[in-house]
């Protein structure tokens, strides 16, 4: 009786809400189209370097993961995380249990299976995303989920303009990727297939962010 008694007064664990951690967003396995023109996302064609241009379009696919809804530090209303080096941000996403996105993740997670261009379709909306700021202006950048219309097809936020985001991969044996727009017009083009490098150590920049993943 008094073993009933003990096992009746067991709690269960809580069933988790979903397959993500809070203040993350699921984004199923499976294959997505990726990639663009330069003219299509508004580069500098004038600039010869091929590390401010999109990659061509393909199909590609990941496996499940998860993804913070927001730029870090992951919160509403915070202030975004810029002036950072790649090592430093994929540092902060491993102390968090996370770790930087590859970059086919975070395309799929701004450009939805389709890979539309801007996370809310195949046209920019002005208004829609912090994208149209002086360049150069860094108080232009604004606190973390101000643009709500900003919102991808799996409810990830400012995948365009605000920051540019560090991801894992390598773009040559010293530089590393980053996706997306910034608040500012830039070489580089706007929107969920503009992508640019910059060294992996070297001088941070006042338009560099970063969130992280996570694998389910």
């Amino acid at each position: 009786m008094i073993a009933l008694l003990l096992a009746c007064s067991v709690k269960p664990e809580p069933t988790p809400a979903g397959p993500c951690p809070q203040g993350m967003v699921p984004v199923p396995a499976g294959e997505f189209e990726s990639g663009a023109t330069g003219e299509a996302v508004g580069a500098a064609l004038e600039w010869p370097e091929k590390w401010n241009l999109p990659r061509e379009r393909a199909t590609r696919s990941t496996e499940a993961f998860c993804i913070d809804a927001l730029e870090y530090p992951n919160a509403p209303g915070a202030e975004v995380r810029v002036f950072v080096g790649w090592q430093d941000a994929a540092d902060l996403c491993a102390a968090e249990g996370k770790r930087l996105c590859t970059e086919d993740e975070w395309t799929k997670a701004c450009a939805g299976p389709e890979g539309l261009l801007f996370p809310y379709g195949d046209t920019h909306e002005p208004g829609r995303c912090n994208d149209e700021v002086t360049v150069g202006d860094e108080s232009g950048k604004a606190p973390a989920g101000s643009f709500e219309g900003c919102a991808s097809t799996y409810g990830a936020l400012d995948m365009q303009g605000n920051v540019s985001e560090w991801v894992q991969d390598p773009y040559d044996e010293r530089m590393r990727v980053l996706r997306g727009g910034t608040m500012w017009l830039s070489i580089y083009g706007q929107g969920c297939m503009s992508r640019h490098a910059h060294m992996q150590r070297g001088p941070t920049h006042g338009d560099d962010g970063f969130r992280c993943c996570k694998s389910w």
